[in-house]
């Protein structure tokens, strides 16, 4: 899910704001003073298509190592709200009491995690919300540690949270899995982001020291509960070696995993890691076990190989033999990261053009001509909705935005709009026009579509509407409609580039309406877009409001708004 809360303007009651947004999660925000303490984020200037539905996580994990606890906890948020404000942004949030500040989230019993993410939605009707905080009221901790101190990241959900991570386990999870570190490597999602770049996920510590998965049955209803996403990391095992027979370890895991797909969740399990005391002899059977549990639920992820990475690795493990040390930890996590490239993002479904799915972007006929727009349709064209998509300092339109591109007979389009489901791009103006049928697919992160075979056309007159009626703008009896698909023009036309100026579309238009010919005084490029235009004179005689537009023998038909 994409983070779009990294380096926004921040503010606080107290402490550095920055340090809770910024790239490096070592720092955070810590409060000063007495409670309650807020932190609020201006997202004004985040574009509004990712400002409705919204992940918001906390990660307070760098100083509270197990996920739950009835140990001492450090400066973390116990009772807090989620609030939204629609203030413009550019200056100070509004005051903390200001009556418009609306809750969209409440933790209003005991928090006993170390992380804790929340869905919501920052439009309200017709309300974009432009401001996000958090306001905590309580916090656990020990003498001189009654702070409110986090990381507080917010993802773009509104295309769902199959991006969401949490990877629960014992002590050495805790350890791999915490946004700290930074100044040895990169968190779990940093890693996915850097190999895919369209990708950050949220991703949750649920690591607790000394739990085996007789454990995790007994606290994973709970958990599962509380976390809204889609990928369950299930690491147990070292601690599992005393007191568990193979058939034990692989029943209780089994009950974890019928679990979390109960809960319409995926389960991930890496083999438990390697290290060099004796007690470690009894893993490898633990491991098998695991492998087996793989064979009978199709639905695992595999995750790392543990055991060989550290067996192979000796020198990542610390001092007190079990443990991996400081870049042990860096290397557990790159584990983790790398395994789910492999075996999630990268098996992430080929994208997959509509049958019959490629339009004229104006009419949505059929009739397509080089140098028009088009609508593409289909499924998992893009990873999300992209539509400022003009470059401005190569003055055209981008050819590939966010790993997506359109290929039309192996031309890459210029694309002006770009979403899961449908694409709109221009036919580049070197197309093959006539019978012979030219391919085009989507290109998603290096992976190909299929190939839809189109046969375009020299010309394919149509025109832009709006409630089924073209858009017409008139001045007394001069009217002008905007069109697509009028074809070659009298300036040699650069693709994705608007027009420089008047370009007579080289074919003849003829425009009728209501049976009545009207005279044309300008058919071409629209200057300044990379759209037609159509200049006439309206036929005073004309009787109703059906038109229709002929270039080079091709007819588009249309009607026009009653004048």
């Amino acid at each position: 899910m994409p983070l779009i809360s990294r380096d926004v303007p921040a503010y606080a009651s107290s402490g550095q704001a920055f340090d809770a947004n910024d790239s490096n999660y070592d720092s955070y925000w810590r409060s000063s003073g007495a409670l309650p303490a807020w932190i609020a984020y201006d997202l004004s200037a985040v574009p509004a298509v990712q400002r409705g539905r919204v992940a918001v996580v906390w990660y307070c994990d760098s100083w509270n190592w197990d996920y739950i606890s009835s140990a001492d906890r450090y400066n973390l948020p116990a009772l807090y709200t989620i609030d939204a404000h629609a203030a413009h942004g550019g200056a100070a949030p509004p005051a903390p009491d200001d009556a418009g500040w609306v809750k969209l989230a409440e933790v209003a019993t005991v928090n006993p995690y170390n992380s804790r993410q929340h869905i919501v939605n920052l439009t309200s009707g017709t309300t974009v919300y432009n401001w996000i905080r958090m306001r905590v009221t309580q916090a656990s901790g020990v003498p001189w540690n009654f702070d409110a101190m986090f990381n507080l990241d917010v993802h773009d959900a509104h295309l769902g949270v199959d991006d969401d991570w949490i990877f629960f386990g014992d002590s050495i999870t805790a350890g791999g899995m915490k946004h700290y570190d930074q100044t040895i490597g990169p968190t779990f999602s940093e890693v996915v982001h850097t190999a895919y770049p369209d990708y950050f996920p949220l991703q949750q510590d649920g690591g607790v020291g000394g739990w085996t998965a007789a454990d995790g049955i007994a606290h994973l209803p709970a958990f599962l509960a509380d976390f809204p996403g889609r990928y369950v990391g299930l690491a147990f095992g070292t601690n599992d070696t005393w007191g568990f027979t193979p058939q034990q370890f692989y029943n209780n895991y089994e009950t974890m995993v019928q679990a979390v797909i109960a809960a319409g969740k995926i389960p991930a399990i890496p083999k438990i890691p390697w290290n060099p005391q004796s007690f470690a002899s009894k893993i490898p059977a633990l491991n098998d076990q695991l492998e087996r549990l793989k064979s009978a639920y199709p639905q695992i992820v595999s995750g790392p190989d543990l055991w060989t990475f550290f067996q192979s690795n000796p020198s990542l493990i610390s001092s007190d033999n079990l443990h991996p040390n400081d870049a042990g930890y860096i290397a557990y996590r790159r584990q983790w990261a790398e395994a789910m490239i492999s075996n999630v993002y990268a098996k992430a479904a080929p994208p997959a053009v509509n049958s019959g799915g490629i339009l004229n972007a104006a009419s949505f006929s059929a009739t397509v001509a080089p140098g028009g727009l088009a609508s593409l349709f289909g499924q998992g064209l893009a990873d999300g909705v992209y539509a400022d998509l003009f470059d401005s300092a190569k003055n055209a339109f981008a050819t590939t935005v966010a790993g997506v591109s359109v290929s039309v007979g192996g031309e890459l389009a210029p694309l002006t709009y770009v979403s899961p489901g449908q694409i709109n791009f221009q036919v580049p103006w070197a197309t093959p026009a006539g019978s012979a049928a030219v391919p085009v697919q989507v290109i998603r992160h290096g992976v190909a579509s299929n190939s839809e075979m189109v046969t375009f056309s020299p010309t394919a007159p149509s025109v832009f509407a709006a409630n089924g009626a073209a858009i017409l703008t008139c001045a007394v009896s001069v009217c002008t409609l905007w069109g697509n698909g009028f074809g070659p023009t009298t300036a040699v036309p650069e693709d994705g580039a608007p027009a420089a100026g008047v370009a007579w579309a080289t074919h003849t238009c003829t425009l009728s309406i209501g049976g009545q010919e009207a005279t044309v005084t300008y058919c071409g490029a629209a200057p300044g877009l990379v759209i037609d235009q159509l200049n006439f004179v309206y036929p005073a005689a004309a009787v109703g409001t059906d038109a229709a537009l002929t270039i080079n023998g091709v007819r588009g038909a249309f009607r026009l708004p009653a004048l």
